[in-house]
């Protein structure tokens, strides 16, 4: 705990010696680190309430709000602050000990509980303003009522506090938690969500003024089109539903299905959080062998960390070669000579499919394997499967599945781009006109990621000599393709259409931050969906798509646009990371997972497709971020410092409380390791496949995006003179220091 109050120290004095005007990463990074802290103290608060039923339901309510919370990509400033109201109040556990418990329990009891309501109450508003609110132009219509919401919920929960503090009071002396400054603090901040601030905020303001109020504005559909169109969006059939609802009957119809999740949800939180303090012990008491799931790589893993002076993360390259010793076959059936999943060593033995197995464990690509990532790359084994058949799989099926699906996904998007230019030449509609013409823009920008096989020079042909069992890859293939079939149906429906942002949530659970591993057969689906849409039921109808309005050319669209951002961004952490290490970014970009960016990279350093570029990023600012002032920044919220200091306090009492748990560890400095490898292929298949088969579309532009290297921050340490030895080209340097999951 130490070291955390350390770094609250350290952000306080950044926060005191900044401006009054801060950038969006700064508020970002503050945000996320109050929270990180919030989190750490309920672990500790949890320790101490744990004899105390009633104290205990809200800790592990407010800890599964804070997971929650802490998993989004972006968090609301507004919504933050309030998790501190909650948190100075839940952390007067600290005294529960000292007290005369038969006299006050009942108060307590109805306090906590009380207390535990108020946060189901709100984790509702956070899930409906995140995933239900998400574009901006119904947030901003929204945000007073929420503002609301949130202003009421710190009242209630600094009420609690102090009826908290005046039980305990008789019993033992206690600090007071909060002041009236602090909740001024706080809903001075949670004011700011309604304030208009950016240009499109200002113009939709004037809107609303000219129209009456905002309630008038949420039931008429013209007002609401024409401020969606200054925020450059269109208005789908869920957010009419959501605007013409009122925030309570929205919320009410999400409360019951949020909190019978919640309460599945802290039956595994309890779990967690009970075994908080016996994890840490050991890690303290032994090395990082002991967190690794699959005890026979515990074994390996523990020779290997040995053999490198007991570094945390290993280099994915000794891993898998040690891996080759240590892998369990499936059992003899019957009479059989050897297992059935023997065939997998003809694919092991050959060094060149290593790199392929190290990029599926090393999800941030860094060149390192931590143990959170191999624990979570043994998880995600399919059902049936053994462990030498999933390393074969990622060896090897997977990026010869990739390749085909990169080809029909060529094939379709030809397809579609003849329909949808007869259509266009048809049509005197200028609205539908244009929509075509945006839609024709993001087809010919998804041929640039299938091109990755040739700027990669990958060759389909060089496992022609490897003596594997085809039939049995193509049976793990069909299985791995299989088991996400469902899933992606989900996310796209029938019609290939996904509406809302909020629909690519489903996918995380599975795929965490990497988009690589369903991008190419979720585009497929999604074409394959949109190809049928466009020709209808009758095959014997012309191939016009004269049916298709503007709407459903729009949202075609946007659909293709929101798997390119994923895309996109993924890629971009991707040249952070690289950027940080000083690594060569073409060449990352050509080893990294068989080179899937590679395609996307060419365009992007080039700027062949800068038009649909600019679209995504401006994507980016309407899905998930408020928008900067005109100016280029946001304004400051100082009153933060001092939320941060009061935890910080909270914090340190709660340390003190459990210190006999816990003895003193030195954490390694956090690292945001990002990714790196390469296969040495060669082969211009797919381009004299293009080249022959493009249609008449082609999307335009040119010019060099002066951020193609990307940037970023990072505390790590990294020599340059650090040999790689991933095999074929991977660059790798450096000694990685993890965060503290990490090993």
């Amino acid at each position: 705990m130490e070291e955390a109050l350390n770094k609250v120290n350290k952000l306080i004095a950044e926060e005191g010696a900044s401006s009054k005007r801060k950038t969006k990463e700064k508020s970002n990074q503050r945000t996320r680190k109050i929270l990180e802290y919030i989190q750490q103290g309920v672990a500790f608060a949890d320790a101490i309430a744990g004899m105390n039923d009633y104290a205990g339901v809200a800790v592990k309510t407010l800890a599964k709000l804070l997971e929650c919370e802490i998993a989004r990509r972006k968090n609301s400033e507004e919504f933050v602050v309030v998790y501190q109201a909650f948190a100075s109040t839940m952390f007067l556990v600290r005294y529960l000990e000292q007290a005369d418990m038969e006299d006050i329990q009942g108060e307590l009891d109805h306090c906590f509980d009380e207390m535990n309501n108020i946060m189901q109450d709100f984790g509702v508003s956070a899930e409906v303003y995140y995933t239900k609110c998400r574009r901006a132009f119904v947030r901003f219509l929204k945000a007073k009522a929420f503002e609301e919401e949130l202003k009421g919920f710190t009242e209630r929960a600094y009420e609690i506090q102090e009826r908290i503090q005046s039980a305990l009071s008789s019993y033992t002396a206690v600090t007071v938690a909060a002041t009236s400054e602090d909740i001024k603090r706080i809903l001075s901040i949670v004011s700011n969500l309604p304030k208009a601030t950016t240009k499109q905020e200002k113009d939709a303001e004037k809107i609303i003024q000219e129209a009456g109020d905002i309630e008038d504005v949420d039931m008429n559909d013209a007002t609401i089109a024409a401020i969606a169109k200054v925020f450059g969006d269109r208005v789908t059939s869920e957010t009419k539903v959501i605007l013409h609802q009122d925030l309570h009957e929205l919320l009410e119809k999400h409360r019951e299905n949020f909190i019978t999740k919640l309460n599945e949800a802290t039956l595994t939180i309890s779990t967690k959080i009970e075994g908080f303090q016996g994890e840490v012990m050991r890690k303290l008491n032994s090395g990082p062998h002991n967190l690794i799931d699959n005890e026979e790589f515990k074994k390996m893993w523990q020779d290997l960390v040995s053999s490198m002076a007991g570094k945390p993360a290993l280099k994915a390259s000794y891993l898998l070669m040690a891996s080759n010793n240590v892998n369990t076959f499936a059992e003899q059936n019957g009479n059989e000579h050897f297992p059935r999943d023997n065939w997998t060593l003809s694919v092991f033995t050959y060094v060149m499919f290593h790199p392929a197995i190290g990029d599926a464990i090393d999800d941030d690509g860094s060149g390192y394997v931590s143990v959170r990532e191999f624990n979570n790359f043994l998880k995600h084994k399919p059902e049936g499967w053994t462990v030498p058949e999933l390393f074969a799989f990622w060896a090897l099926g997977w990026q010869v599945s990739v390749y085909n699906t990169s080809f029909e996904i060529a094939e379709l998007v030809w397809e579609i781009e003849e329909v949808a230019l007869t259509a266009k030449a048809e049509t005197q509609e200028g609205d539908v006109v244009a929509a075509i013409e945006a839609y024709l823009r993001v087809l010919n920008a998804l041929l640039d990621i299938t091109r990755w096989s040739t700027a990669t020079g990958y060759d389909e042909t060089f496992t022609e000599d490897v003596p594997y069992n085809h039939e049995e890859m193509e049976r793990l293939t069909e299985e791995y393709a299989t088991s996400n079939q469902e899933l992606f149906h989900e996310v796209t429906g029938d019609d290939g259409i996904i509406e809302e942002y909020s629909s690519l949530d489903g996918l995380t659970p599975r795929f965490g931050s990497r988009v690589e591993l369903w991008f190419i057969p979720l585009v497929l689906e999604v074409l394959q969906s949109q190809l049928h849409k466009l020709l209808g039921e009758d095959d014997s109808a012309p191939r016009n798509a004269a049916h298709i309005n503007d709407d459903e050319w729009f949202y075609m669209c946007f659909t293709l646009e929101l798997l390119l951002f994923e895309f996109h961004t993924r890629m971009k952490n991707l040249l952070r990371g690289w950027h940080v290490q000083k690594l060569d970014s073409r060449l990352q970009v050509n080893s990294f997972f068989g080179g899937l960016f590679a395609g996307w990279f060419e365009a992007y350093a080039s700027g062949s497709n800068k038009k649909v570029i600019a679209q995504l990023e401006s994507l980016e600012e309407s899905l998930e971020e408020d928008e900067p002032e005109e100016d280029g920044s946001t304004p400051e919220a100082p009153d933060l410092v001092a939320l941060v200091s009061d935890l910080q306090e909270s914090v340190k009492h709660l340390t003190a409380m459990v210190q006999s748990l816990l003895e003193k560890q030195a954490t390694p400095a956090t690292n945001d390791r990002q990714p790196t490898y390469q296969a040495n292929t060669r082969g211009d298949n797919m381009q004299a496949y293009q080249n022959n088969r493009r249609g008449q579309y082609s999307n335009s532009g040119n010019g060099q995006d002066s951020d193609s290297n990307g940037d970023g921050d990072d505390d790590g340490e990294y020599n340059d003179d650090d040999e790689g030895s991933y095999g074929g080209t991977r660059q790798y340097s450096g000694t990685y220091t993890g965060n503290e999951d990490d090993y």
